[in-house]
């Protein structure tokens, strides 16, 4: 097994070799996953459940994906991705489609992945999301003992 950091440097080259897959953690309620890899970015998450409504929160789906876009590298908070009907989004489209872009980008995905199954909220709920995950690498947070083991644990999604 490789060791941290160069493990999560080997998976943001392969990221950054195939535009357009999915990086994304999950169960990482206290960030670990997510600040790991901002720090091996050296920059801090970007959080858009607060920066996409300032000044303005964006008034379509293009704008939306350019702003994240720009964002930088790590991306928490994505919540607003699931307002309805605000902007009538695929919320895994939208990741993708910024994946395309700024490959290598890792977005903390704020539902449960079972199974290669994306879900946010509930059946019923008007924010309610569920897709199915190709081209995916999925993070979850691990517990470490020593600062060379990964603090995350990997599935790949075909």
């Amino acid at each position: 097994m490789t060791p941290w950091p160069e493990c999560g440097k080997e998976l943001l080259a392969e990221l950054d070799r195939t535009p357009g897959r999915v990086a994304l953690a999950v169960d990482d309620t206290s960030g670990i996953v997510a600040e790991a890899f901002a720090g091996l970015w050296q920059t801090i998450a970007y959080r858009a459940g607060t920066s996409l409504l300032a000044p303005q929160a964006p008034t379509s789906p293009e704008e939306l994906v350019d702003r994240l876009v720009a964002a930088g590298p790590v991306i928490v908070d994505l919540d607003i991705l699931f307002w309805k009907p605000w902007l009538a989004l695929d919320p895994l489209g939208v990741i993708r489609a910024v994946s395309r872009r700024r490959s290598a980008t890792l977005f903390a995905w704020p539902g449960t992945i079972d199974n290669a199954r994306a879900a946010y909220s509930s059946p019923g709920r008007r924010d309610w999301f569920e897709a199915t995950l190709t081209d995916a690498v999925v993070l979850r947070p691990a517990p470490t003992q020593f600062p060379d083991e990964p603090p995350y644990r990997i599935e790949r999604y075909p």
